[in-house]
């Protein structure tokens, strides 16, 4: 990039609500911030990683790459599983760990379909 464009650089980020805060968020970084930028939790990294997720040129493969890179939910990598009991159950909750699976079910539709 060159100098001049540098020096003119800002990025500006608000959203209504942060989820981990419960606050609204307005973040403005001009060319100083760029200089190092140091982040705890990946923050900036996570939102870019989520805007590129977003974007309709982005393929499949790249979407779950950076999903899986960046822990970013997007529709290829996320879901969500109810088990349902019959009986009903007096004990407490209990939290089950599934374990990753590389499985990708619209090919697979797509190739039964043809």
């Amino acid at each position: 990039m060159p100098t001049d464009l540098f020096d003119k650089l800002s990025c500006n980020f608000k959203s209504e609500y942060d989820p981990r805060t419960k606050t609204s968020v307005n973040q403005n970084w001009s060319k100083d911030s760029f200089r190092e930028f140091i982040s705890e939790d990946n923050s900036l990294f996570k939102l870019c990683a989520k805007a590129e997720i977003d974007k309709s040129k982005t393929s499949t493969s790249e979407k779950i790459s950076l999903s899986e890179k960046y822990q970013v939910l997007c529709s290829e990598t996320s879901f969500v599983c109810v088990i349902k009991n019959k009986n009903k159950i007096d004990t407490e909750m209990e939290k089950v760990e599934i374990q990753s699976i590389n499985y990708d079910y619209r090919e697979k539709t797509q190739q039964q379909i043809n």
